[in-house]
């Protein structure tokens, strides 16, 4: 079902955000991504889904466009990795703890950097 976001239909701006995708670091790697979104699907823990990603995650990390990224993922609802996050129906799913302490710790060595 397409919800409204003002007057435009998230729909619409999903389109919109998709387009807005080009020259995303992810370009032409579908196989390896959709291997890689198996791999997560398929963990049976958080730790698990965020170690199968981790890959997935270091493509989005490196890119230019993983806002809009992340807000087309939101507006589709996607289940997987996109926009650097690990999603589920467009909702970041919570990182394991020992995973959040790297992110941490990576976005402090990158703004010492």
């Amino acid at each position: 079902m397409s919800q409204r976001v003002g007057n435009i239909s998230d729909r619409v701006l999903a389109r919109t955000a998709s387009a807005a995708l080009r020259g995303a670091a992810c370009t032409g790697m579908r196989r390896e991504w959709d291997n890689g979104e198996i791999d997560v699907e398929a963990a049976r823990t958080r730790q698990e889904a965020w170690s199968a990603a981790a890959d997935l995650l270091a493509v989005c990390h490196g890119c230019d466009v993983v806002a809009r990224c992340l807000l087309w993922a939101e507006l589709e609802r996607y289940t997987g990795v996109a926009g650097g996050q690990v999603l589920a129906n467009g909702k970041p799913r919570r990182a394991p703890v020992a995973a959040n302490r790297r992110l941490g710790a990576d976005r402090e060595l990158a703004a010492s950097a």
